[in-house]
């Protein structure tokens, strides 16, 4: 398995020993080997996620964007939404997952047809941004192949609509996971 739990926080590395006790008491896995980024003076996690470049993170878990990029740090919420480009089929079903935010945001999604999407013009034109892609159950799969290289994920259910593919692609390497969201739910 050799999977090591990490936890990165804001709070501050005077904090460390209630923060332990708070995770404990939670019932968060922690032992005498588990390690914690806590902060000693930025609120800037960027650096404290670069001490871990010669892991392969799989999960990342938090409740604020700036938790998973450098683009969302130190903005609001409006400005977050601003550095992540959004993309949507135009299948009814998909606009209909992206309307809410499109509304509450004043934005118009991108729209892309699975079928005619030039992938290598694609991961130019997104290179170094954060971008969120809206698909149907029978394109989202297949999109995801394309972006890792690998014909990795088989086509889902069409009452399956609670995965959340997660690709981040760097020179040197691909890392990719799904995560099933209604599981997180129960």
């Amino acid at each position: 398995k050799n999977v090591e739990i990490i936890y990165l926080s804001n709070r501050l590395v005077e904090n460390y020993q209630p923060t332990k006790e708070n995770l404990i008491e939670l019932g968060f896995p922690f032992d005498d080997s588990t390690k914690m980024l806590l902060r000693v003076d930025s609120r800037d996690k960027e650096p404290r996620r670069n001490e871990l470049s010669d892991y392969e993170v799989i999960l990342l878990l938090g409740d604020n964007l700036g938790d998973f990029h450098q683009d969302f740090f130190g903005k609001d919420n409006q400005g977050r939404w601003d550095a992540t480009i959004k993309y949507s089929t135009n299948y009814n079903r998909t606009i209909e997952t992206i309307l809410p935010i499109s509304i509450s945001k004043g934005i118009k999604p991108i729209i892309y047809s699975p079928s005619n999407i030039n992938y290598d013009s694609f991961l130019k034109k997104v290179k170094g941004k954060i971008i969120l892609v809206v698909g149907h159950s029978n394109t989202i799969p297949g999109f995801v192949n394309e972006l890792i290289e690998e014909d990795y994920y088989e086509q889902i259910n069409d009452t399956v609509n609670s995965n959340l593919y997660i690709v981040k692609k760097c020179p040197e390497e691909i890392n990719h996971n799904v995560i099933q969201i209604h599981s997180l739910q129960q």
